[in-house]
């Protein structure tokens, strides 16, 4: 029965995601993210979401994006193909909040956390895809 359930929920999840990214409503966006969390607390994209619709209380922000980047070390809690880029957008969000904080060394430690990541793995196809300029 766990499995069925979990099926459902990742089915449910799903739908719910497609729903916040589809939507041009930061508050039904937010509502969204806020539903997926309730099933799904280490849900990475729906604290993304969350942390993006969160101007207000930048530390509130940085504990939300401290959660996702724990979520990834998660086993099972994300495509290893999406991982990298998840990894890389919380790292860049987290830079942003810890300047609009006016913590620069810590935004500079994230951004340097960044490049040192894609330069360690220059030979994954997302980023040299991204990344290469031949």
């Amino acid at each position: 029965m766990t499995k069925i359930k979990n099926q459902n929920n990742d089915e449910r999840i799903s739908q719910l995601l497609t729903m916040a990214w589809s939507t041009s409503s930061p508050a039904r966006e937010l509502a969204i993210a806020n539903q997926i969390l309730e099933l799904d607390p280490d849900n990475i994209e729906a604290l993304i979401i969350k942390a993006d619709q969160i101007e207000e209380n930048q530390s509130l922000r940085l504990e939300i994006l401290q959660h996702a980047l724990k979520a990834l070390d998660k086993p099972g809690n994300c495509d290893p193909e999406e991982k990298i880029l998840l990894f890389i957008s919380i790292n860049h969000r987290i830079a942003y909040v810890f300047m609009a904080l006016g913590e620069l060394d810590k935004a500079f430690e994230h951004c340097e956390t960044v490049i040192k990541f894609c330069e360690e793995n220059s030979e994954d196809e997302y980023i040299k895809s991204e990344y290469d300029d031949t």
